[in-house]
């Protein structure tokens, strides 16, 4: 959090959220969930095979009220995109604090790979994979 601060954004939170791997039997994982405004940033780092990976997820937190609409049958999605309309302002701050976010991740991640002696993350793996968070 405090590297994320450093780039100036305020009023974030973290917790730990633990999710399940696939059904309601599997084992769950760690993730540290940082917030701020609508949303959320999930980020896991965990053991896989002989190696290790780290993941982090942007979502977009619809509001009560748009939960609400959703549910009315055939205007539901209607009223949440009229009333609740994904404009530039909305995908200009989820783009710069998901940028900010993960360039804080790569920070830490890199001074890790460096004090343990790890070979750094290439190019390619430090591109974000991009989906639609709005998506409804």
């Amino acid at each position: 959090i405090v590297e994320l601060q450093s780039h100036g954004i305020k009023n974030i939170s973290t917790k730990y959220v633990f999710l399940k791997e696939g059904n309601a039997f599997s084992k769950k994982r760690t993730y540290l969930r940082i917030t701020w405004k609508d949303y959320d940033y999930d980020i896991c780092a965990a053991p896989f095979g002989n190696g290790f990976f780290v993941s982090w997820w942007l979502l977009y937190k619809n509001s009560f009220w748009q939960l609400l609409l959703l549910r009315i049958p055939f205007l539901g999605r209607w009223l949440v995109k009229t009333l609740f309309p994904v404009t530039y302002y909305k995908i200009d701050t989820a783009s710069m604090f998901m940028s900010y976010a993960q360039s804080s991740v790569l920070k830490i991640v890199d001074n890790i790979t460096k004090s343990e002696g790890i070979k750094s993350l290439s190019e390619t793996e430090r591109k974000p994979i991009l989906n639609d968070i709005f998506k409804r």
